[in-house]
């Protein structure tokens, strides 16, 4: 007959072992990935058309088919009115706007057409929608990094927005990693599975090294 001592030894244990399991289960659906890009190249009516951090735009990869793009102004400059994404999906949904209207494909004067575009905004700090991919006949493929999101237009631009300076005019300001790569600000892509599971293995360890002690 076991001793009360061994029972609630063992309980402890399957207790420890069922929260792992139950944390790596968890983990194995989420992940974080985010991709940032530089608003520099401006038109003439804004800056004179010089190169400079006028923003910045984030992409979120949420899932394999979700994200969260953010526009974010920078200093004394505001977004105001229009912009745009290029999407790099044939499909897609737009949901979660904080203000404004999707009006879909538009051309932004000098910076070409873009298949996601917002008008209607009020003189904002940041704006942020979600898009939500869709498989359609033989494009059934899935974002795999925040870094897939985006691509290119014609014209070698991802994303755009109007700025308004605190001085002088209204102008558009656009990202690019087609020209010198300049428009990457930074890429941080964080995987929550790997972290977990690495996380989990310590504790296994843990408890390995705690069993063999007090054996």
């Amino acid at each position: 007959m076991k001793s009360s001592n061994d029972c609630r030894g063992f309980s402890s244990k399957r207790i420890f072992f069922v929260c792992l399991l139950s944390l790596l289960l968890f983990a194995s659906n989420a992940s974080a990935d985010l991709y940032s890009y530089n608003l520099m190249y401006a038109s003439p009516e804004l800056n004179g058309g010089k190169t400079f951090n006028y923003g910045m735009v984030t992409v979120n990869l949420t899932s394999q088919d979700h994200a969260t793009i953010t526009f974010k102004s920078r200093g004394a400059y505001l977004l105001e009115n229009r912009l745009g994404v290029q999407v790099n999906a044939f499909l897609f949904g737009v949901t979660n706007l904080t203000e404004g209207s999707f009006v879909a494909q538009k051309n932004f004067s000098g910076f070409g057409d873009f298949n996601a575009s917002f008008s209607g905004l009020s003189d904002l700090t940041s704006y942020s929608f979600n898009l939500t991919r869709k498989s359609y006949l033989n494009d059934k493929g899935h974002w795999t990094s925040a870094a897939q999101v985006l691509r290119i237009n014609d014209w070698g631009y991802q994303a755009i927005s109007q700025i308004d300076p605190e001085t002088g005019n209204s102008g558009y300001a656009a990202a690019s990693t087609y020209f010198m790569g300049r428009g990457v600000q930074s890429m941080s892509a964080v995987p929550l599975p790997g972290a977990v599971w690495l996380l989990g293995s310590g504790l296994v360890g843990l408890a390995a090294i705690r069993r063999r002690r007090a054996a």
